[in-house]
């Protein structure tokens, strides 16, 4: 229904889903108890993903996506988190900045920082809540590795180093 940014024939809908499906895959073989608000092509509404990480009792919630923008000289990753009413805002600024640091490192991404910001996924969240943007489909660097399956993987992995870093801090 939404195929979210596209450049060059490439999807973030196809991306994010490669990267998070392998995340789930990382985070269960070690133990953990994961739900994703998509595991094929659909489409759960804002409201519905909130929802559904409330109605599993969630602990953390990961939000993962591509980046796009007019300017092809735009890239990097960035994390997102929300600071609202009765949240504990610096568990979300932890989570975020530990995959941040992880991806930046591990896939050789230019670190464009860990922000706040009012995206409706974390602000609605009373559990660390962050929204994570890979890079950018529309620069050519970011591109060749979003969709290179070894950039896959070591995204999902730094994503994954990330959740563990902030529960063993």
């Amino acid at each position: 229904k939404d195929p979210g940014a596209v450049n060059s024939g490439s999807t973030e809908k196809a991306i994010v889903l490669k990267v998070g499906n392998l995340v789930k895959q990382k985070l269960e073989a070690n133990g953990a108890k994961v739900f994703t608000t998509r595991s094929g092509d659909t489409y759960p509404s804002l409201q519905e993903r909130v929802k559904f990480t409330k109605d599993k009792f969630g602990e953390v919630y990961v939000s993962i996506h591509v980046n796009s923008a007019t300017s092809t000289s735009a890239k990097g990753t960035e994390t997102y988190y929300s600071i609202t009413t009765g949240d504990q805002y610096e568990e979300d600024k932890k989570l975020a900045t530990y995959i941040n640091n992880e991806i930046v490192k591990n896939a050789d991404m230019k670190n464009r920082g860990v922000k706040e910001a009012q995206y409706y996924v974390t602000r609605n969240m009373i559990i660390p809540s962050v929204l994570v943007e890979l890079g950018f489909i529309s620069n050519a660097e970011d591109r060749k590795k979003l969709i290179n399956d070894k950039y896959v993987e070591i995204y999902a992995q730094s994503i994954y180093n990330g959740i563990v870093d902030y529960y063993r801090k």
